[in-house]
């Protein structure tokens, strides 16, 4: 009898363990992580180098974009996501060299572009994703966000007749707005999204032509695809 009673009372003690272990293993995994890469497309020109019939205009090109996302819940219809993001470019300069003629009273300007140093565009976000109804292996979203966006101009590779006008890195307050689709086959799950970020992009404010350029609206867009990845 008291060695049934010990079995009895260690049994009892070991079922809250048992039960404790089984839910550990049968709780849902909230957090995903999802590495992404993809293409960087900016839309803006960014600041003007010169006067008058010297003037010309800058623009960050296109270029890879890497990044990493942490999305809490991402089977509830809503749900919060932060990213990182890194886009690799150049800063070109572009110029008018002339006009050519292209019929009968019509012209059209020719531009020059050249590559005149590295730079990088750094993206911080956090997101708000509200999930469509499933169709099929498919399920859209939409993103709607706001973080910060980061130029990082490489000075010792910028020309001189653009360095001034990129005297120092710039960060900015920017918008997210992005339209996104999980595919999900066997088990895993495939994110593909095309964003833009909106900020301004303040201009070096020597020239008139800069100071008229205050403000303006600079928009990138991001085409990304990215692996959901559930941590244990």
């Amino acid at each position: 009898m008291y060695r049934v009673t010990l079995w009895l009372l260690a049994a009892l003690l070991s079922c809250p363990s048992w039960s404790s272990e089984a839910a550990a293993q049968n709780a849902p995994r909230y957090l995903r992580v999802v590495p992404t890469a993809g293409w960087y497309l900016p839309v803006r020109d960014a600041r003007v180098v010169g006067e008058g019939t010297s003037a010309a205009w800058t623009r960050v090109a296109e270029g890879p974009m890497l990044g990493v996302q942490a999305e809490w819940k991402p089977h509830f219809p809503v749900s919060l996501r932060g990213g990182l993001l890194a886009a690799l470019s150049d800063l070109e300069l572009i110029r008018n060299v002339g006009t050519v003629s292209c019929g009968e009273r019509c012209y059209r300007a020719v531009y020059e572009t050249d590559p005149v140093g590295g730079t990088r565009v750094f993206l911080g976000v956090a997101d708000l994703l509200v999930r469509g109804p499933h169709l099929w292996v498919a399920q859209p979203y939409l993103v709607l966000g706001g973080g910060l966006k980061h130029y990082a101009f490489d000075q010792g590779e910028l020309r001189d007749e653009v360095a001034a006008a990129f005297p120092d890195d710039e960060t900015d307050p920017a918008g997210h707005l992005a339209l996104g689709l999980d595919l999900t086959a066997r088990g895993y799950t495939v994110v593909a999204e095309a964003g833009t970020y909106l900020s301004t992009f303040d201009p070096a404010p020597e020239t008139a032509a800069q100071e008229e350029r205050s403000g303006q609206l600079q928009s990138d867009v991001a085409l990304t695809l990215g692996v959901r990845i559930r941590l244990r």
